[in-house]
């Protein structure tokens, strides 16, 4: 199970936290690419009777849209 910030903060005392700043431009109602990481790899087990093997790849993007309000 995943723990949150606010799970994290009352079991440590503490919140580790990480963070970005950037600056953009591009015209209204587009979507605009701030950035993406990707994570890729492997792993493998085997026991007495069975063995196993994975791949994974994770792509995950930031994109934004900026609306006018009027």
């Amino acid at each position: 199970m995943r723990r949150t910030l606010l799970d994290e903060a009352r079991v440590t005392g503490t919140v580790e936290t990480q963070g970005v700043s950037t600056t953009a431009s591009g015209r209204l109602g587009e979507w605009i690419s701030l950035g993406e990481i990707r994570q890729d790899g492997s792993s493998r087990s085997s026991g007495i009777l069975s063995a196993s093997q994975a791949r994974y790849d994770d792509l995950r993007t930031v994109d934004v849209k900026v609306d006018e309000v009027r």
